[in-house]
């Protein structure tokens, strides 16, 4: 059974040298375990997409940014996620570059984040539109 009315949410590429950072998805998190994504979430009641990436950067991998920190992507994303119970989600996704951060890597029971380098990402099993996000990230990464 799948419930295909689109679920507004947000991602964030998060740079570190040759890396990015991924989460890969544990046993508390709805997706499928072992898979791995960007740190991103859904919109709370009256939030904002900038402020829910602020958000969910924070409760994915501890740590911190600023809205002004954070650099929408013109790139809008669809994506079916398969989920552990079977179904599948229709996401909307609004993708953040994360220009500046603080804090230490903190795992929870839904995520545990990761700095991959990039020549290593094909080595993971990745959420749909991953590689596209951080694709575009790096192209504009290079501008700021």
């Amino acid at each position: 059974m799948s419930d295909l009315t689109p679920i507004a949410s947000v991602g964030i590429v998060v740079f570190a040298e040759d890396s990015v950072l991924l989460v890969r998805h544990e046993a508390g998190a709805e997706h499928l375990i072992n898979t791995y994504g960007l740190p991103s979430g859904r919109l709370e009641e009256g939030e904002t997409y900038v402020s829910a990436a602020k958000r969910e950067l924070a409760e994915e991998t501890g740590l911190i940014t600023a809205e002004e920190d954070l650099m929408e992507l013109p790139e809008k994303y669809t994506a079916e996620i398969p989920r552990k119970d079977g179904t599948t989600r229709l996401f909307f996704w609004i993708v953040f570059l994360c220009k500046a951060f603080s804090g230490e890597l903190t795992v929870s029971n839904e995520t545990s984040p990761e700095w991959v380098k990039m020549s290593d990402i094909k080595k993971h099993q990745l959420l749909p539109n991953i590689e596209n996000a951080i694709s575009q990230a790096l192209r504009f990464r290079k501008e700021i």
